[in-house]
């Protein structure tokens, strides 16, 4: 029934005349996306043609619950490009690349200058000390080229590239996992360096990540970032809107990240009590047989 009433609909447009099914067929799903009516039975929501996000269950969806959804005003797409407003991104991508820049520039100096009052923050134990702070001696570059490519690939992911921004992102992962690999361990030649072989391995990745985020921005009709705008004000409503929709992130992100640090460092001196504990059971268990005879 449905593909006779397909054939029918579409015969018909070709020859002009516009028609459509009604009854049991025109209120159908199917035949919604056979396209041969334009009722749709699905109850009020947003739909992007583009990306194919869909909403459902916002708050703005329910308010018109119950009714046919058609007078629903439009709404910009939140995954995809949107409005594709290329100048006000312009504008907003240099207050996050200032924050980025303040924040991560920070840490790279305290990380390359002062590793030791970092590392005493979360431990007083003098072997994590020592190794913790030539890891961050070493890795300190990284910190502050993370905080830009970031800013990079967020542009490329929020201006219809995400699947660019991911393979970035993951190239980058594998990157420093073979390079973590080769330069600990001294493979394929290389000097086996230890803890500091996983910081230059870090650090090399992130290299190869803004250089190819920052390549990626400089292609034809791509949104760029302009550094001749980095001290610009956004105007007052960006700004606003900028900082209302990002601050709530940044201070969940915050927050997590302090304690994941936590966690991964109170399991390292767990560790170590564990690992030293052991050795000074098996040592004694070793010895005192001998003190007794």
């Amino acid at each position: 029934m449905y593909i006779i009433a397909q054939k029918l609909v579409w015969k018909s447009n070709e020859d002009g005349y516009l028609v459509g099914s009604r009854g049991s067929v025109g209120s159908s799903f199917v035949a919604t996306m056979a396209g041969i009516t334009e009722v749709n039975p699905l109850r009020p929501h947003y739909y992007c043609e583009k990306c194919h996000y869909s909403d459902f269950d916002s708050e703005d969806v329910k308010a018109y619950a119950g009714r046919a959804g058609c007078d629903m005003p439009d709404k910009t797409c939140p995954v995809c490009w949107g409005k594709q407003d290329a100048a006000s991104i312009e504008k907003v991508i240099p207050i996050a690349l200032r924050t980025n820049l303040l924040f991560s520039g920070l840490f790279t100096i305290l990380a390359g200058f002062c590793p030791e009052m970092l590392m005493r923050i979360f431990t007083n134990d003098a072997a994590l000390v020592a190794s913790g702070s030539q890891y961050l001696r070493a890795v300190a570059l990284s910190y502050v080229l993370c905080g830009i490519s970031q800013v990079y690939l967020i542009l490329l992911k929020n201006t219809g590239h995400a699947a660019v921004s991911s393979r970035i992102s993951s190239t980058a992962v594998v990157l420093n996992i073979i390079l973590n690999a080769i330069l600990i361990y001294g493979l394929c030649g290389a000097p086996a360096l230890g803890i500091r072989g996983a910081a230059y391995a870090t650090v090399a990745a992130r290299v190869v990540e803004l250089i190819w985020a920052y390549l990626e921005t400089k292609k034809p009709e791509r949104v760029r970032i302009l550094w001749n705008r980095l001290f610009s004000s956004a105007g007052k409503i960006l700004s606003e809107d900028f900082w209302r929709y990002t601050l709530p992130v940044l201070a969940a992100s915050l927050v997590w990240g302090i304690a994941y640090v936590l966690y991964r460092f109170g399991r390292v001196q767990e560790t170590m009590h564990k690992a030293v504990s052991k050795g000074l059971r098996i040592t004694l268990g070793y010895w005192l047989p001998l003190e007794s005879d």
